[in-house]
């Protein structure tokens, strides 16, 4: 694909996506799957979508190590762009902790919306290059599309990382893009926790 290894380049847009797939599903079921801690214990709900995530990031941690390994036995090299992944994980993260913000509340909610979240998460999977290189698309509208869903922003970063030498600043507007709706999701999920906390906890 583009010059790298096919095998390379698939194992690491798995890897990324299932930091992203994992770590959405855990935060946004955050509350509900926590009821008894909620209802018993006095403790601080609102870092429970962060816990979750931390969670799932020992697991991606795991994935990573094997995924070197794959890289190693694939390429046979080392570049100082693969350091990006201290970025992209941490971008990533936020990304997760803003979509955790905005869903938590409303899956405890509401455990029908969690339902529809774990469809909107499979069509995201296909509408996200991680078997297919969006290079394919050609330019236009389409490409345009696929690139707004942050998730690309994420599995492109790690593959220009480790195959391309690439970095994420070589992409200023789209970077600006990614971190202005991280901002907004963190802003809104505060809103929407502030408002529904009352609801939910009655709820549950």
């Amino acid at each position: 694909m583009n010059g790298a290894p096919f095998m390379a380049w698939l194992a690491i847009g798995m890897v990324a996506w299932f930091l992203i797939n994992d770590g959405f599903k855990l935060a946004q079921k955050s509350f509900r799957s926590k009821r008894g801690i909620i209802k018993n214990t006095p403790f601080p709900i609102a870092i429970l979508p962060a816990v979750q995530i931390l969670f799932s990031y020992y697991t991606h941690l795991i994935l990573l190590a094997v995924m070197l390994v794959v890289i190693g036995i694939s390429i046979k090299s080392i570049s100082f762009y693969w350091f990006q992944l201290l970025y992209y994980d941490f971008a990533a993260l936020m990304l997760l902790l803003g979509l955790g913000s905005v869903t938590a509340p409303l899956v405890a909610i509401s455990k029908d919306f969690g339902r529809f979240l774990d469809t909107t998460l499979v069509f995201l999977f296909w509408m996200t290059p991680i078997f297919w290189s969006i290079d394919n698309l050609g330019l236009g509208a389409l490409e345009t599309v696929i690139k707004l869903n942050p998730f690309h922003y994420i599995v492109q970063g790690y593959r220009d990382s480790f195959l391309f030498d690439t970095g994420f600043w070589e992409y200023p507007l789209y970077t600006l893009y990614f971190w202005a709706l991280v901002f907004l999701l963190f802003v809104l999920g505060n809103y929407l926790y502030k408002r529904m906390k009352p609801i939910f906890l009655d709820i549950l």
